[in-house]
């Protein structure tokens, strides 16, 4: 069985815990994201993506000072390629979803899973672009390759983490302030994990021969 078969309730925990632990910054900064992408049109919302990516990574990794909720506003620096990431993706989708409405009965009955399963395959690549300074491409192909050598356990954790960030869509959308840090938290506890996987630490035996030869 593959490692990750595992992991499901460990991430989804982790990420629950980090999101209540955190509950005041995550919201207060989803707030002021929500509100500038509202008034740009959403012009500004890959950034504000961004910004949310960062304060829950930093959270996550612990550390001094702690985010602020102000600090979604560095989001800016990664305006470009988080543009040209939704941007491109959105208007492929829109393409694709047009041209299967145009296909009889089975056309519209594809139209979710393939929206859902584009949602899954390139879920990673704005932490990429984020955490790894990737350009969006390089970043899209890198989360497509890894979700589909792990495409079972990604496959449900994503799954879960949407359904709980797409219920505040519920309530005019307002919600959505509450609930997308929740997705948020969710995926970078896996991402942290599938893309960082933590060292091994050396073993006593190792450090010794390390000292002897140093």
């Amino acid at each position: 069985m593959n490692d990750m078969d595992s992991k499901f309730s460990t991430w989804f925990e982790q990420g629950f815990d980090l999101y209540k632990r955190h509950f005041a910054v995550l919201v207060l900064a989803s707030l002021i994201g929500g509100a500038l992408s509202l008034v740009s049109l959403g012009i500004l919302s890959g950034a504000m993506i961004a910004g949310l990516i960062l304060i829950v990574n930093r959270l996550l990794n612990g550390g001094e000072p702690k985010p602020e909720a102000g600090d979604i506003l560095k989001g800016f620096e990664y305006f470009l390629p988080m543009l040209l990431f939704s941007l491109v993706w959105g208007i492929a989708l829109f393409l694709i979803l047009t041209i299967l409405h145009l296909i009889p009965c089975i056309g519209p009955l594809l139209s979710f899973p393939v929206s859902f399963g584009a949602q899954v395959f390139l879920a990673f690549a704005p932490f990429l672009i984020v955490e790894r300074k990737m350009d969006f491409w390089s970043a899209s192909k890198a989360s497509v390759e890894t979700v589909r050598a792990h495409f079972l356990p990604l496959l449900g954790i994503i799954l879960v983490a949407s359904i709980l960030g797409g219920l505040g869509s519920l309530f005019c959308g307002i919600g959505l302030v509450v609930t997308f840090p929740l997705t948020l938290c969710i995926l970078s506890v896996v991402y942290r994990d599938v893309f960082q996987p933590r060292q091994q630490a050396p073993r006593p035996e190792m450090i010794s021969l390390e000292k002897e030869h140093g």
